[in-house]
């Protein structure tokens, strides 16, 4: 349990995103009350119900939180040319597989769920777009015939490989980034 005493506005709300997150991930959202979450981080439901007013406000307030940190990452450098930024955003896929899977999980998780809300699906849906732009943006750039169903695949093919991961231990995923990699042109031929 944390020690909370005195805590900041943003600790205090960042402390009740982290718990919630571990323990929606762990347990399952539907499975993990207020109350589990007000206990974990120790703090009262009161003050929970302070920063967020329902279970399905936390649940936005994490996809919030993470997706705009996954959007500041993303940011890439207009000038630079388009392989690098393709290159950019493929090794952040791969990132967050390998260090970030179980927000990857949750995401996924999220998407399946009945008990999620529309707005919520269309939050994650919204980050999905976000991905699909840029990488279209940068096949466009790079003269791809069809640039929307370049990026569409690929965001298909990272999904793919995220499933995979997240379903088995021992996926490959160097090996498979590197067959990415060769396959798009974003390793200097040897």
């Amino acid at each position: 349990m944390a020690n909370t005493e005195n805590p900041t506005k943003p600790d205090t709300k960042e402390l009740i995103v982290t718990t919630a997150f571990r323990l929606f991930s762990q347990q399952g959202y539907r499975d993990t009350s207020v109350a589990q979450i007000a206990k974990e981080a120790g703090l009262s439901k009161g003050l929970m119900y302070h920063y967020f007013t329902s279970k399905e406000e936390l649940l936005k307030g994490i996809f919030a939180h993470y997706q705009s940190e996954t959007v500041h990452k993303m940011d890439w450098d207009s000038k630079a040319p388009p392989l690098e930024n393709l290159k950019k955003l493929v090794d952040l896929s791969f990132y967050y597989l390998q260090t970030q899977s179980e927000l990857r999980r949750f995401s996924l998780l999220l998407t399946l769920q009945n008990t999620v809300s529309e707005e919520l699906k269309g939050m994650i849906a919204t980050g999905k777009k976000q991905w699909e732009a840029a990488f279209e943006e940068i096949f466009q750039f790079l003269g791809y015939h069809q640039p929307q169903a370049e990026a569409l695949y690929l965001s298909a093919l990272l999904d793919g490989v995220a499933i995979r991961h997240l379903a088995t231990g021992n996926y490959p995923l160097s090996e498979v980034k590197q067959l990415i990699n060769r396959n798009y042109g974003l390793t200097p031929s040897s």
